[in-house]
């Protein structure tokens, strides 16, 4: 029956056979050149008979008793090793300047002279001991990395947690806005066609009467004077031609641009230390940006007082600006783009200018601002913040008290009306309108 392994020490193990004849189980000896144990047998039958093999440095298993295998294989191997130069010499001493093993001749041949010589079994020692000092220290090392490494796969594992979550709720959350968007759409696009069937058939009665009036106008142009008895000529009543019937071409083309504009609404609010902001909605209220002044000091302010804001078709924000929140005082008109960024700015806030209310023509984007005064003033500016016209209602009404010391408010509807109203002295409204034709 074959022995067991017998595990001797954490760096050498005594095979359970011989390791030349593969047979014997009685282990004898350990040669320290070969790196190999072997049985008495095979000590006798080989490893004496050979020059080489007989000058080997074995070590007897036998003898070693309770002694410590390993370190007594340890101690041959160090006094087995050759000389690098002297091949015939064993070394005895380590150089620690060099840092390397040498032997007595290599000492008198002054290569090392003053420098610091150890015995290897010194050196060794040391060695052995400073490896088991650094053993001891990480071995108190591991618990710690270990929990550490627990910790990170903690952290790691509620990351991914964390990371799920949030990719299943941003994947929710798309198929949600795809299907809001496409309700959304469907309700445009239903809308849409039914006020487009509205223009299309206002638009198309009003094609078929003026086609009428002109085969009308063509047949009278046909009729010859000689064709008609000289009694029913005499007798005859032509209509009067004056361009009676006019459709309002301009109207109809606004409210079919007017009906596809679906628009953000802002909303302006100011404070008294000239702090504001401006909060954008969806058309169902829904928040969604905001834009205002960064508090970190030395950052130059985006707006003082936001106080009158509208939307132009291209989402364009337009709004007065004041250096604080009262309506008459000095300010000017801005134009930010729906991410915050400045388009334009009217004027400085040390003209005269005193904005009051704005709106907008979304069929030409056309910006209408009124100022406060005596006598009320339209100022129009296009999209680039070119003043287009100005329109003084006091001239037009020949009166320069139309709305007293009240502020004109206006507004424009979709249909290409303007509405121009204000307060007179006597806490009474008034309100002008207007018809917006052609381009403006």
């Amino acid at each position: 029956m074959m022995a067991q392994e017998a595990k001797v020490d954490i760096e050498f193990t005594i095979p359970s056979v011989c390791q030349i004849c593969d047979t014997s189980s009685n282990i004898k000896w350990m040669c320290l050149e070969c790196d190999l144990f072997f049985c008495l047998q095979c000590e006798s039958k080989f490893h004496t008979k050979s020059k080489t093999l007989a000058a080997h440095s074995k070590i007897d298993i036998e003898k070693c008793g309770n002694k410590n295998i390993a370190e007594v294989i340890r101690k041959g191997e160090l006094q087995n090793i050759q000389c690098d130069i002297h091949a015939d010499k064993k070394c005895s001493l380590f150089c620690r300047e060099c840092g390397q093993t040498i032997c007595t001749n290599c000492v008198m041949t002054n290569s090392h002279k003053d420098h610091k010589l150890n015995s290897i079994e010194e050196v060794y020692d040391g060695k052995v001991q400073e490896m088991k000092d650094f053993q001891k220290r990480i071995q108190s090392e591991i618990p710690l990395y270990q929990k550490t490494e627990d910790n990170l796969k903690g952290v790691l594992a509620k990351a991914f947690k964390q990371y799920s979550y949030i990719k299943e709720h941003v994947t929710w959350k798309e198929k949600e806005i795809i299907n809001e968007t496409k309700n959304y759409a469907k309700k445009l696009l239903d809308e849409a066609e039914t006020e487009w069937k509205t223009v299309e058939q206002q638009i198309n009665q009003e094609i078929i009467v003026v086609k009428n009036i002109t085969e009308n106008f063509k047949k009278e142009k046909e009729v010859k004077s000689h064709t008609l008895p000289v009694s029913k000529l005499l007798t005859k009543t032509f209509p009067t031609v004056d361009n009676t019937y006019s459709p309002d071409v301009e109207v109809h083309q606004i409210k079919a641009q007017q009906h596809y504009f679906k628009f953000q609404i802002g909303l302006a609010s100011s404070s008294h230390d000239g702090d504001g902001r401006i909060v954008v909605l969806d058309s169902e209220g829904t928040v969604k940006r905001t834009f205002e002044n960064d508090k970190e000091k030395g950052k130059s302010k985006l707006f003082s007082c936001p106080l009158r804001i509208v939307t132009n078709f291209d989402n364009s924000i337009c709004f007065i600006e004041k250096t604080n929140y009262r309506l008459n005082t000095r300010g000017r008109l801005v134009v930010i783009n729906n991410e915050g960024t400045l388009k334009w700015k009217s004027s400085k806030f040390g003209t005269d200018f005193e904005p009051v209310d704005l709106s907008a023509i979304l069929s030409s984007g056309l910006i209408l601002v009124t100022t406060d005064s005596y006598d009320t003033k339209i100022h129009v500016f296009n999209q680039k913040g070119d003043t287009v016209c100005q329109i003084s209602l006091g001239q037009l009404f020949n009166t320069r008290h139309l709305f007293g010391l009240g502020s004109a408010c206006i507004a424009v509807d979709s249909k290409g009306m303007l509405f121009v109203g204000g307060e007179r002295k006597e806490a009474q409204a008034q309100m002008v309108t207007f018809k917006i034709i052609g381009q403006l």
